[in-house]
C-alpha cells in the first residue's frame, strides 16, 4: 500500500549545526513535537518531523488509524523513516550531522533503522525505549490468528491488552488508564481529548508492532559499521514502558552486544513514559541540546 506521509521540516535562520528526524510514538503524530522542534531550531538545528502510516495527517481515514499495510507493514515502517531521511538531508551538505530522536514505538523504528542504516547517523537519542517484551512471539501468532478470523482491520480488545494494558496496572488508582503516559495531568488530558491520540491498533497493526519489536531484538541482521555512533537513552523513572531500570539495562546491553560501544542514559527522576510533555519538559530540552553539541557535531567542528 503506497501512502504519502505527512511531514513539516523546521529550517534555523542561519546556517545548519544539523538535521534532527523526529521519529514520534504509537498513537500519536509528529506535530505534538512541535514546541520541542521549535527549540532544536532556535539553537540552530533542522528539524523534520513527520507522521507515521495509519497515524496523524498521513492516515486518510479513522478505519485506517493503526494500520500500517496488507503486507510487511513493519518493514514499511522502517523504509519510511529511512525515505524521510532523504527528504531533509538532499536539501543539505553531506557534512551536516544527522541525528534521529525516537520516542516510545519511534525507538523501535528508530532501533531497527539502525539496524539496516547505522552509515546515515551521527546520533541517536532513544526516549521512553520499549524494553523487548519475551509474549511478542506470541502476540504475532495471535494477531495473525485474530485478523484472519476477524479481518486485519478490526480492533481486538486482548491485544491492546498484551501490548500496553500492563502499563496502566502501575498506576492502578488513578484517573484514567493513561496516567502511566504523564504525571503532567494537563498532557493526559490533551491526549485523551485528541481524536488522533490513543486509538488501538488494529489486528494486523499489532501484528507488525510486534514484528518490530522482535526485529529490532534479533542478533541476526545487523550492520554495525559505525561502532562508536553516540547513543542516548532517555526515561522517566517511573515509566513503565522501558521495564524500568533492569528494562533500560537489557536494552543498552543489547545494542552493545551488536558491537555499539558509546552509549549513555539519563533516567529522571519521578517522570514518566513522555519526558518531553512534564512540566519539566525545560530541563529535559536542555540535557539533549548539551548531549547533541558535545557528542554529535563533530563532522562540522
Amino acid at each position: 500500500m503506497k501512502v504519502e506521509l505527512s511531514y513539516n521540516i523546521y529550517r534555523p535562520q542561519e546556517y545548519a549545526l544539523g538535521i534532527i528526524q523526529i521519529i514520534h510514538g504509537m498513537s500519536e503524530y509528529g506535530q505534538r513535537y512541535e514546541k520541542f522542534a521549535q527549540y532544536l531550531c532556535k539553537k540552530g538545528f533542522v528539524v523534520i518531523t513527520y507522521d507515521h502510516r495509519g497515524h496523524g495527517s498521513t492516515c486518510s481515514s479513522e478505519e485506517d488509524l493503526g494500520f500500517f499495510d496488507s503486507e510487511d507493514g513493519w518493514i514499511k515502517l522502517i523504509e519510511d523513516a529511512h525515505f524521510i531521511t532523504d527528504v531533509v538531508k538532499k536539501e543539505y551538505p553531506p557534512d551536516v550531522p544527522f541525528i534521529i530522536f525516537g520516542h516510545s514505538m519511534g525507538s523501535l523504528v528508530a532501533r531497527s533503522y539502525l539496524k539496516r542504516y547505522d552509515y546515515e547517523l551521527d546520533g541517536l537519542i532513544l526516549s521512553g525505549a520499549p524494553n523487548y517484551q519475551g509474549a511478542a512471539p506470541l502476540g504475532i501468532m495471535l494477531a495473525k490468528h485474530l485478523a484472519k478470523k476477524h479481518g486485519e482491520k478490526a480492533r481486538t480488545p486482548i491485544l491492546e491488552e498484551l501490548a500496553t494494558g500492563q502499563f496502566a496496572k502501575k498506576f492502578e488508582g488513578g484517573k484514567t488508564k493513561f496516567d502511566w503516559l504523564s504525571k503532567n495531568p494537563e498532557n493526559v488530558e490533551a491526549y485523551i481529548n485528541d481524536p488522533l491520540c490513543g486509538f488501538p491498533f488494529t489486528n494486523k497493526g499489532y501484528e507488525d508492532l510486534f514484528r518490530l519489536m522482535c526485529d529490532m531484538h534479533k542478533i541476526k541482521g545487523w550492520n554495525c559499521t559505525n561502532k562508536e555512533l553516540p547513543i542516548f537513552f532517555i526515561a522517566g523513572e517511573d515509566d513503565p514502558c522501558t521495564g524500568g531500570n533492569k528494562g533500560l539495562l537489557n536494552s543498552i546491553n543489547r545494542l552493545k552486544k551488536v558491537g555499539y560501544t558509546n552509549l549513555a542514559q539519563l533516567v529522571y527522576p519521578e517522570l514518566r513514559h513522555e519526558i518531553l510533555n512534564e512540566k519539566e519538559q525545560d530541563i529535559i530540552y536542555e540535557d539533549i541540546y548539551r548531549w547533541i553539541c558535545k557528542h554529535c557535531l563533530k563532522k562540522n567542528g
